[in-house]
């Protein structure tokens, strides 16, 4: 990240809160001495259930660390600048070797062994530099080396990194994929992990990928008899039940398809694929409210899911509406130096209320991780790491701020922000939980959705329809 300054001092407004933060920023940029508070962790004051900025703040100043908030570039920015007019190459245009070293790369990647997936993608990217596809998965595969265990911290966040920059190209390549712009810490998704992609013995393995061929080779038949005895040696192989009704959907037999991808999700309600497949059978028959709901359940239950996305949305502009995701791209990031303080990076384009909304939610996530109170709501943690409690008063306190310009006449004139702007909106709606466990929770741990109560998924399913497709609350 480019570092252009040393100190960032955000307009200050008549909000007593934002008085509080403007004036801490510059108390803190100058590297004043912290007090310590009594040999204690964490004050007693910030033990209440939701921190605001202004404690974050006090908290912070009272603290023996020493904080410093810079003005910075998003990594984005740089990445996508050189990117945005490319045409993106996705993964079923690759011709002749590049195919190859894909199909291998892949089946190294779905066995675990993720060093060789990282040198295959990585060969096949110098090849064809503008696939997008190829940059996703090169980051799945070296996020998979991250997450392995006896890996050195260091090395795990260098790989963590690498794999954000990669998400980051892709999301600039395919704007479809809802990953990496903006994103300061990585996400540690590896795909949805919790859906069997092979069948349990070796053996209906084999059949399944000679079912693969002569699918691939254009033989609906063959293809079909294959994946009917995979079904028939393993009957809750779910996978088995979406290929055969893709044998189906080719042949634009709608209906008989429409039965199997059911079938599918009789065995795991949780499939994406399979409620892709039925939103496009849908579609096809005219059978649009179906398809919407059909489209809807598939991205929530694959936030990464570009294609799904792209199924949605052409449902959704058939009917009248756009489609637009509400994730926040990430204006600060938070990183110790080697001297043991702690850097606040902040973006140097942000100006008057967005600047300083973004600082409380800065100072927030600041004390979480550096400032004890992770390890007071979960003791038992052996590491630090990003929950739902903490995202949700850090976005609350986002949201606070920029909503609290709406009765400060010194705000009037200041700078629009249509991502703030929709975040405060939610707020105010009541779905701030279900945008933090949609947008921030469910976009970097797959499988999370699979393990939610229907009542949660009921109301993220409300959120989504209300403020993810536009036009219907905004």
């Amino acid at each position: 990240m480019e570092r252009i300054g040393p100190v960032v001092r955000p307009a200050v407004t008549n909000a007593l809160i934002l008085g509080l933060i403007s004036y801490g920023v510059t108390a803190l940029s100058a590297c004043a001495p912290a007090r310590v508070h009594s040999g204690k962790t964490f004050p007693d004051e910030a033990n209440v259930e939701h921190l605001d900025p202004a404690l974050a703040f006090r908290v912070l100043k009272l603290s023996p660390r020493q904080y410093r908030i810079l003005p910075g570039r998003l990594r984005a920015d740089s990445l996508v600048a050189s990117y945005q007019d490319e045409t993106p190459v996705d993964s079923w245009d690759l011709e002749g070797g590049a195919a190859q070293v894909w199909n291998e790369a892949s089946e190294e990647a779905l066995f675990g062994n993720y060093p060789r997936a990282v040198e295959l993608y990585s060969a096949l990217i110098e090849k064809v530099p503008h696939c997008s596809d190829c940059r996703v998965e090169l980051a799945r595969a070296l996020l998979g080396m991250a997450a392995r265990q006896g890996r050195p911290v260091e090395s795990a966040e260098h790989l963590r990194r690498e794999a954000a920059d990669q998400l980051t190209i892709a999301s600039a390549l395919r704007p479809q994929i809802p990953v990496g712009r903006g994103t300061y810490v990585p996400p540690d998704w590896l795909g949805r992990t919790n859906i069997p992609l092979q069948p349990k013995h070796q053996a209906v393995r084999d059949l399944l990928s000679s079912g693969n061929d002569a699918y691939n080779a254009g033989d609906l038949s063959a293809a079909r008899r294959a994946y009917l005895q995979v079904l028939r040696e393993e009957p809750q192989f779910g996978r088995g039940y979406v290929a055969v009704g893709d044998t189906y959907s080719d042949g634009e037999d709608w209906q008989e398809a429409i039965l199997w991808y059911w079938q599918a999700l009789r065995v795991d309600s949780t499939d994406y694929l399979a409620w892709r497949s039925l939103a496009e059978c849908y579609e096809a028959l005219g059978q649009a409210d179906a398809a919407r709901d059909a489209a809807l359940w598939a991205v929530i239950y694959n936030y990464q899911d570009a294609d799904s996305w792209e199924v949605l949305t052409r449902i959704k502009a058939a009917l009248g509406h756009s489609v637009s995701r509400c994730r926040l791209d990430k204006r600060v990031e938070v990183e110790q130096a080697q001297d043991g303080a702690v850097s606040m990076i902040v973006d140097s384009t942000l100006r008057g209320p967005a600047q300083t909304a973004w600082l409380g939610y800065g100072f927030i996530r600041t004390v979480w991780r550096y400032e004890g109170r992770f390890a007071m709501r979960h003791p038992g943690a052996q590491r630090y790491r990003p929950t739902f409690d903490e995202e949700m008063e850090a976005a609350a306190a986002l949201a606070a701020v920029w909503g609290s310009r709406q009765n400060d006449t010194t705000g009037a004139g200041t700078l629009s922000d249509p991502q703030l702007e929709r975040l405060w909106r939610i707020a105010e709606a009541g779905y701030l939980g279900e945008y933090v466990m949609y947008e921030e929770m469910a976009a970097d741990n797959p499988d999370l959705m699979a393990h939610l109560p229907p009542a949660t998924l009921a109301r993220i399913r409300e959120y989504v329809e209300r403020f993810v497709v536009g036009g219907l609350a905004l």
